[in-house]
């Protein structure tokens, strides 16, 4: 019979009791799960099988080397020069209660409560950067209302200095133009009588008449040169200079600041766990040639006496014990 999701289960039914005897046997070593338990398994474990994919034979060694199963034909073809071979059994024996068992869920624990806090930091750090964004906005949204009203100011500022220079200049200009126009009508009077003087006085008249009109033009023309001396007469331009630091703007300043990302020290602490966790899992056997004995500490025993030493045991605490017996000589 086969389970959904399981490969090459047996189902033993009681047919005869002198029948099962084998299958007893055969399963006696094995404890058995509930569909529901096989089903909860990981999807990994499913495929996991005690027989190689390569040869179809079962596993029965293991190579410390490269971390894995292999059977009798693995070892011949590729395991020739690997030296921490060990049997299989040996290495799953105490794997379940092994203390590294109780090590490896702590360590997950400890990266589950590392990626939970780093999770929540990122969570907080997206809460930061969008407050810095919105900060930002309202910075540059800020002083660019600061230039608008200083810019404002100072637009009011020239406008008014120009109103004020051009309402001066105009009155100037009228106050002028109508001196001219009452001296232009005094000379047309000066003319028309100069004509009359001249068709109908008589001598004497005429010479006073002239001499009136010579002093009375001759005032005018005197007028005429404090106008021209006084500089009253010169042209007068209203002319505007912007302030060059304004408009070097427009060429200098290419941007309202500068965008940058400053790093700095996390200061948070991640419990990594160990590293090469699930070598731990697997007993580590070290060969002879493997091993590099030193000379910690010498013993010196009396010349005067002689000791049979049976056996030898360094405990924990470098402790030494012997078990010696005494010999006569």
């Amino acid at each position: 019979m086969q389970l959904p999701g399981a490969q090459n289960v047996k189902c033993f039914f009681v047919l005869n009791a002198k029948n099962t005897t084998k299958d007893q046997k055969a399963s006696k070593e094995h404890n058995t799960m509930s569909t529901n338990d096989y089903r909860n398994l990981p999807k990994s474990m499913h495929e996991t099988s005690n027989r190689c994919k390569d040869h179809d034979k079962k596993y029965d060694i293991y190579c410390a080397i490269h971390s894995c199963p292999c059977c009798v034909q693995c070892v011949t073809e590729d395991h020739q020069k690997c030296q921490d071979l060990k049997p299989l059994a040996d290495i799953l024996k105490d794997v379940k209660s092994s203390a590294n068992i109780p090590i490896l869920k702590k360590d997950l624990d400890d990266l589950k409560d590392s990626f939970k806090n780093l999770l929540n930091v990122l969570e907080d750090r997206m809460e930061t950067i969008n407050l810095q964004k919105t900060k930002g906005i309202e910075e540059v949204r800020s002083m660019r209302k600061l230039l608008d009203d200083y810019l404002d100011k100072l637009e009011r500022q020239i406008i008014d200095e120009l109103v004020s220079k051009h309402s001066k200049m105009k009155t100037d200009t009228e106050l002028l133009v109508k001196q001219m126009e009452y001296r232009t009508k005094r000379v047309d009077q000066l003319i028309d009588k100069f004509s009359t003087i001249t068709q109908y006085a008589t001598e004497l008249q005429t010479y006073i008449g002239l001499r009136e009109i010579e002093n009375t033009a001759s005032k005018e023309s005197k007028y005429l040169e404090e106008l021209d001396s006084g500089g009253l007469l010169d042209n007068q331009n209203l002319e505007i200079t912007l302030s060059p630091a304004l408009q070097s703007i427009l060429q200098e300043v290419q941007s309202f600041g500068h965008i940058s990302f400053k790093s700095s020290p996390h200061g948070i602490q991640v419990m990594t766990g160990r590293k090469d966790q699930a070598q731990n899992l697997v007993p580590v056997f070290h060969s002879i040639k493997q091993m590099k004995p030193s000379v910690k500490v010498t013993l010196n025993v009396p010349k005067s006496e002689r000791f049979q030493i049976y056996a030898c045991q360094i405990l924990p605490d470098s402790t030494f014990y012997f078990s010696i017996g005494q010999r006569n000589a």
